[in-house]
């Protein structure tokens, strides 16, 4: 899929093409099997969950058609799939029994190299090694989805629309297509001349502490002696920051400060996809971005 949503050939509206993507990726071999008589939801339907769906049989077909011995490869998927947040090259080798050897490093670059998987580094813990996380649309779909459907049900994603199971996929599925597109961000920040490195943070609470862990899925360090914080919401319609969902970015700025010590101006920033409903909250995030800045060449 080109980065421009004028380019899509179907009358489909934004928020559907976003949500195409997050299935799909933007590998434009999927979105040749849309007809443009369908809906999206129904084209999924059609394509994924019916028998004879072209995209049925994908997962089994997709790895071996790139790589020519991909069980390694499968093996490393199938345990990034388990950590939202990604795990550290020996967690992986732990969970898949694989040994640490070339065979193992090839499959874990070609995997990045090909975007399945992202490599990245915490701030704060450069020493404990880099994380690695799987960003794969499609990989993460059919985790979620296709490889849960095991009655076979050919209206599995009609009938999923709007339950539990399909909010949590559409805002893991949406911080991922933040994540595959950086570029785009920081272009949008207007950092395309300021040195810039994207990461990902989290934080366990001691045992026995009353203070709730964090995860920060997105945070870029900026050699201007400035990070920013992002959250990423989706929603159909402009998001409504609560006081409640601001308490919590503020909170999650104080422990990552807290326990980094870094001395860097730490500033609120979010992405949503139409922008966010114009309250007080909104004021205390000072940069605010939208899907359209994604998609921008």
């Amino acid at each position: 899929m080109p980065r421009k949503f004028a380019s899509v050939p179907f009358d489909f509206t934004r928020r559907q093409i976003l949500e195409a993507y997050m299935v799909m990726g933007g590998i434009p071999y999927y979105w040749s099997f849309l007809r443009p008589g369908f809906s999206v939801a129904q084209n999924i339907d059609r394509m994924f969950f019916e028998e004879d769906g072209e995209m049925v049989h994908e997962y089994d077909a997709l790895y071996a058609s790139l790589f020519r011995h991909p069980k390694t490869h499968i093996a490393i998927v199938n345990a990034l799939a388990t950590r939202r947040g990604g795990l550290l090259r020996e967690e992986i080798l732990s969970a898949t029994s694989l040994s640490d050897n070339e065979t193992f490093s090839k499959a874990l670059k070609e995997l990045e190299q090909c975007g399945f998987i992202r490599k990245y580094t915490m701030i704060g813990n450069i020493k404990k090694g880099s994380m690695y996380q799987l960003v794969d649309n499609y990989t993460l779909f059919w985790f979620m989805f296709i490889g849960e459907n095991s009655r076979g049900e050919t209206h599995f994603w009609t009938s999923s629309l709007d339950t539990g199971v399909y909010d949590a996929w559409v805002g893991l599925a949406f911080e991922r297509v933040c994540l595959q597109h950086i570029d785009q961000i920081k272009k949008a920040m207007g950092l395309t001349t300021v040195i810039s490195t994207a990461h990902s943070w989290n934080w366990k609470s001691p045992k026995g502490s009353k203070e709730p862990g964090v995860q920060i899925d997105l945070l870029i360090d900026r050699n201007d002696d400035t990070i920013n914080l992002f959250e990423m919401k989706y929603s159909k319609s402009p998001y409504s920051l609560s006081s409640e969902e601001l308490s919590k970015m503020e909170y999650r700025k104080a422990v990552f400060k807290r326990e980094t010590g870094v001395g860097k101006r730490i500033v609120l920033s979010i992405i949503t996809t139409f922008g966010l409903t114009d309250n007080a909250n909104a004021a205390d995030v000072p940069v605010k971005l939208t899907m359209n800045d994604l998609f921008q060449s």
